[in-house]
């Protein structure tokens, strides 16, 4: 229906009522992130990972959003848990790889603070 509004008032009064749901915690991060809303995104992202640190699609997502929040060394360490944690044919793989291997470049060729 297009009602971004309303999507996110109900994924947070889910989340409130089973905020121990790491895939609804998830589902929430990534809605959150579609919506531009990054550092809300990473709250929520951050949280289905210390629910189920195995779970790896929160991982690629955090990925992604730290990249929109200019956080190059955590979407570093985003990716790389994504990769650890994913099988070999997740349908997300290909993304985290390529960019992982992105974000790694721009960081080491990055001027060094003195």
């Amino acid at each position: 229906m297009h009602d971004t509004t309303t999507a996110l008032s109900e994924l947070d009064l889910a989340v409130q009522i089973a905020g121990d749901e790491p895939f609804l915690r998830y589902l929430y991060g990534w809605a959150l992130a579609a919506a531009g809303k990054y550092q809300e995104a990473s709250e929520q992202l951050k949280q289905a990972v210390t629910l189920e640190p195995y779970f790896a699609l929160p991982h690629v997502t955090l990925g992604q959003v730290y990249e929109q929040l200019h956080d190059g060394k955590n979407a570093q360490a985003a990716y790389t848990a994504y990769l650890a944690r994913a099988s070999q044919n997740a349908p997300q793989r290909q993304l985290a790889t390529t960019r992982l291997r992105e974000v790694t470049d721009i960081l080491e060729s990055a001027p060094r603070k003195p």
